[in-house]
């Protein structure tokens, strides 16, 4: 016979068959901002860390979090882009969100008031893609329209103008962009035919158009149509086309470009000769990228160990990052953030404001492994109140659940890691059992989802 403490009520029909081991992360996408983190996990839950002082890591507060924490109770996120201290997010039915700082008018929900939760944007439920930048946001309709808002004084809404807008604004009538990508103060996009366009600031060649001037419309870089990925740091821009190449331009003050060389670009030009090239991602400074392979390299500054190579020397041509060759997806400011193909997060550089999620406040100088969170510290997150009974059978090892308030939808059974052990839909059912089976002794957190709500409750099993 099993004893179990139990902490609050719980859950529906059906035999738990788990194996602790059998997953090593929990995590799908992470993005970086100035100083903290952002990150979505396979489950669809949103999860954040690091400085807090203008709201931006949409828990609620201003404290500042060295590990994983989550915020919101829904579970339906499928992308989240950080910007320099605010987020935008959108959601699997298509609509968007954002957190954070407002005073530009970058979280786009027509006020200059900041928010410490997600917040919708508008009622539309038709967005693909979302990119902050430091103070000004775009997304991406299904229809292929391009939308911007906030900070616009250099041009980079691409709007023809240089006027702020706090709710979103319709670039053009283009219905063929695909992905978009903003920075400090210029945009980046790519449209369906493989072409590749820029608009804001160009004071360092960012734009990649042959000038140095600004521009307040979209600008076609060049004449290629084999675009395949675009990433924008501070005052530089990275390029990847659909051969494996990679191209760079902009600001080289610091190496970013890696061509060996600490010369400005105004135009894309390829780096190195390599065609083995699969993902890229720009810091503020420096620029990391991942092979075909798998494996991880970085170049630019490296004053906080941002480029994971155990060393604080600055390098203008990419150094390998240790010799793991499961590298997947990375995102960079003055510190990283990669995912690897197992769902794990590793990270590195800055750290003042326990941005990395490590749970210190120190540098790193070699990718650190994070966890999968502290579930316990949101228990029962967006309960008002209590809407389940529960009983136990030690000798069945049962637990039944019972409520004349709501029914249940949803169930997810998660360990203290924070990792989705089993997730199962229920038909509006008010009466269920958990059948624990031969469930390890443990605190497990079992979150329940009705129409009304979504709980989560500990239980220990001993």
């Amino acid at each position: 016979m099993k004893n179990y403490i139990l902490f609050a009520v719980m859950l529906c029909s059906f035999t738990i068959v788990q194996d602790l081991l059998s997953q090593t992360g929990c995590w799908k996408q992470v993005s970086t901002g100035q100083n903290f983190t952002v990150a979505i996990k396979n489950d669809g839950t949103l999860w954040s860390w690091g400085q807090n002082n203008s709201n931006q890591l949409g828990d609620g507060s201003n404290i500042n979090r060295n590990e994983p924490i989550r915020i919101s109770n829904d579970a339906n996120w499928a992308q989240v882009s950080a910007g320099a201290v605010f987020s935008v997010a959108l959601k699997t039915d298509g609509s968007i969100w954002s957190w954070g700082i407002n005073t530009k008018g970058q979280l786009g929900n027509g006020s200059y008031s900041s928010k410490n939760v997600p917040t919708r944007i508008g009622t539309e439920t038709d967005w693909k893609q979302v990119s902050a930048g430091s103070t000004h946001a775009l997304a991406i309709k299904k229809d292929g329209t391009l939308w911007a808002w906030g900070y616009n004084q250099t041009g980079e809404f691409g709007d023809g103008t240089h006027v702020n807008k706090n709710t979103p604004t319709k670039i053009g009538t283009e219905t063929n962009w695909m992905q978009v990508f903003a920075s400090l103060d210029h945009t980046l996009a790519l449209k369906t035919d493989g072409s590749l366009w820029g608009w804001g600031q160009n004071s360092k060649g960012q734009l990649g158009d042959s000038t140095l001037e600004s521009k307040v419309t979209p600008t076609r870089i060049g004449n290629a149509t084999d675009w395949k990925q675009i990433s924008v740091g501070y005052v530089h821009t990275v390029g990847l086309k659909n051969n494996g190449t990679l191209w760079t331009w902009g600001s080289n003050f610091y190496g970013q470009l890696g061509d060996g060389f600490n010369n400005d670009k105004i135009v894309p030009t390829q780096m190195g000769t390599a065609n083995d090239w699969k993902y890229i991602s720009a810091g503020y400074y420096h620029t990391m990228a991942v092979k075909t392979n798998g494996s991880l390299w970085t170049w630019g500054i490296n004053s906080k160990g941002q480029l994971g190579d155990g060393t604080n020397f600055y390098s203008n041509k990419p150094v390998a990052v240790g010799s793991a060759t499961d590298w997947k997806q990375l995102s960079g400011a003055s510190h990283c953030e990669a995912v690897k193909n197992d769902g794990s997060i590793w990270s590195w550089g800055y750290n003042e404001f326990g941005q990395l999620g490590d749970k210190t406040n120190t540098d790193k100088s070699i990718p650190t492994k994070i966890s999968c969170g502290n579930l316990v510290a949101n228990e029962d997150f967006g309960a008002a109140e209590k809407l389940f009974e529960l009983q136990m059978n030690g000798s069945d090892e049962l637990i039944r659940i019972h409520s004349d308030k709501t029914a249940i939808t949803k169930l997810q059974l998660y360990d203290l890691y924070g990792k989705l052990l089993l997730q199962q839909n229920v038909d509006h059912l008010a009466n269920c059992n958990l059948i624990t089976g031969s469930l390890p002794p443990a605190v497990y957190l079992l979150l329940i989802e009705s129409d009304q709500s979504r709980e989560t409750h500990k239980i220990l099993i001993r």
